[in-house]
């Protein structure tokens, strides 16, 4: 991904190693801001690309990680049920 960035920053600003440091900058910081909704999106087209399955599960809140684990298996599993038949 970084030289994804580094190449698009060179294509916009080509020449100038400050702009582009900047631009790049200003991308990654854009990028952490993603909501859940949109990073998965994105890995999952990133996926498709490459012939990987993916599947996107929304993870519970619960103190004890097994708890919160086992959730996510289960609406993994039901969520496969439902769209499988």
């Amino acid at each position: 991904m970084e030289s994804e960035i580094k190449a698009k920053a060179e294509a916009k600003i080509p020449g100038c190693k400050k702009a582009q440091k900047q631009y790049a900058k200003k991308h990654r910081q854009t990028i952490h801001r993603w909501s859940y909704a949109r990073l998965c999106n994105a890995i999952v087209s990133k996926a498709a690309q490459k012939g990987i399955a993916i599947e996107c599960q929304r993870q519970s809140f619960n103190e004890i990680p097994e708890i919160q684990a086992r959730d996510l298996a289960l609406n993994a599993y039901q969520s496969r049920q439902q769209t499988t038949g």
